[in-house]
């Protein structure tokens, strides 16, 4: 498959001229300003979306008008437009991906995305492990196996399925996890077989890659994944103290590991990630605010009200009221 660097390539390439469109692209560029300004990178870690999950899946709907923030995370992430038009953003490389197309990112790749007007996505997020496996499963050929590419993570890919049934078993799998108690034991398999079928489906369809562009190393990425995984794992409890302390070093040193990883200083890191589980529970569940600000690790629902209005221009319910 040819490569295109999006450096070089034609950026605003497919780009339809509708207002709605450019709004979603200028709201999706004023939030990647936001978070340069504010001098902040999101990692978003598993842990809030497979904390309570058995498998090494999840998927879930992206609805209506949601614009998500440039963030990168610690799996690998499948976008498939289900209908209408979503705009996606990496790096210098604006696309607009209409129905059927999916969009599948490494681990490395800083995105952000925006659903146009009522258009609706799926989302499929797999941990590396699975990836890893299907590739073993599938046995690809090399002209088929864009697999050991994905797991490379110098590139992402572009597949356009409208005639397949990818969003057919996309769909699918959206469901059950809207629905997954009606499998309360095995739903987990159910999910991983028909993941795999997307994933043959893709051996099959047109796609075109695009060169990642990443950073240079600055730090020993396996210390520094281990102890965003501390993080993870302790987000209601870790503080610089005890997560510098779990690995032996000092607090000064373990800022310096967290601030070349992310960017970020240890204190806007963890804060970030509090904000991010707090979006995911306060959208995917109906814990109160108390439980919410409790395992957020915060101090009180009255301090954790205020910080979320802080990063989010909206109150914890409101919040709750608008992503239900």
């Amino acid at each position: 498959m040819p490569i295109h660097d999006p450096l070089t390539s034609v950026k605003y390439a497919h780009i339809k001229t509708t207002g709605e469109i450019e709004t979603v692209i200028s709201e999706i560029i004023k939030n990647v300003d936001n978070i340069k300004d504010k001098k902040l990178s999101l990692t978003l870690l598993s842990d809030v979306f497979f904390k309570n999950e058995r498998g090494d899946i999840y998927a879930s709907y992206m609805s209506e008008r949601l614009i998500i923030p440039p963030h990168n995370h610690d799996y690998y992430e499948l976008n498939l437009v289900l209908s209408g038009t979503c705009v996606e953003i990496i790096g210098d490389n604006i696309m607009v991906l209409e129905e059927g197309d999916i969009l599948f990112m490494p681990p490395s790749a800083v995105h952000a995305t925006g659903i146009v007007g009522d258009s609706i996505g799926i989302n499929l997020l797999f941990k590396p492990n699975f990836v890893t496996g299907a590739e073993k499963k599938l046995a690809l050929s090399d002209k088929e196996n864009y697999l050991s590419t994905i797991l490379g993570q110098k590139s992402y890919m572009v597949f356009r399925t409208k005639n397949s049934s990818c969003s057919e078993n996309a769909k699918k799998l959206a469901d059950l996890f809207f629905n997954k108690d009606v499998f309360p034991t095995h739903y987990e398999i159910y999910a991983e077989a028909i993941a795999l079928l997307i994933l043959i489906e893709l051996c099959h369809v047109e796609r075109e890659d695009y060169l990642l562009e990443l950073p240079k190393a600055t730090h020993s990425v396996d210390t520094a994944d281990a102890i965003l995984g501390y993080i993870r794992d302790n987000i209601g409890i870790a503080n610089l103290e005890n997560t510098a302390r779990h690995f032996g070093y000092s607090p000064v040193h373990l800022s310096r590991i967290i601030k070349k990883h992310t960017g970020s200083s240890f204190a806007k890191f963890i804060l970030l990630q509090r904000m991010v589980a707090a979006e995911h529970l306060l959208s995917k569940t109906d814990m109160p605010i108390r439980e919410i600000a409790a395992s957020t690790g915060l101090e009180s629902p009255e301090y954790f009200s205020r910080i979320f209005k802080k990063y989010n221009d909206v109150s914890p319910m409101q919040y709750r009221k608008e992503h239900r």
